[in-house]
């Protein structure tokens, strides 16, 4: 699990922002979409979030639509996070050059 670390890190990250609200699956893909999905180990953002569920690091919501889902990040996630001294400065660091590439130009 180890060598996936960044990447499961910065989708941890992710969802650490924003709480309780989860992210929804959508706004996932499309936000690593926008940022050049800037993954080592792993083709896609849908990879990592199957293993992180695997793991029991994140929960995943559904309803009774296929197109709706939205991913939360577990106590054990956090956890996770934390005990790798993860604070954040990924998922932060991606969101500033979203900012600049699409906000400031």
């Amino acid at each position: 699990m180890e060598i996936y670390g960044k990447d499961y890190a910065l989708i941890l990250e992710l969802l650490n922002l924003k709480g309780d609200k989860g992210l929804h699956w959508y706004k996932l893909e499309r936000l690593m979409m926008l940022i050049g999905e800037p993954l080592v180990f792993h083709e896609s953002a849908s990879q990592v979030v199957r293993e992180l569920s695997d793991l029991g690091l994140i929960k995943i919501i559904r309803d009774n639509s296929l197109l709706s889902g939205k991913y939360l990040i577990s106590d054990e996630g956090k956890k996770w996070l934390t005990d790798r001294n993860y604070s954040g400065s990924l998922a932060r660091e991606l969101l500033s050059k979203l900012v600049v590439n699409y906000c400031l130009q």
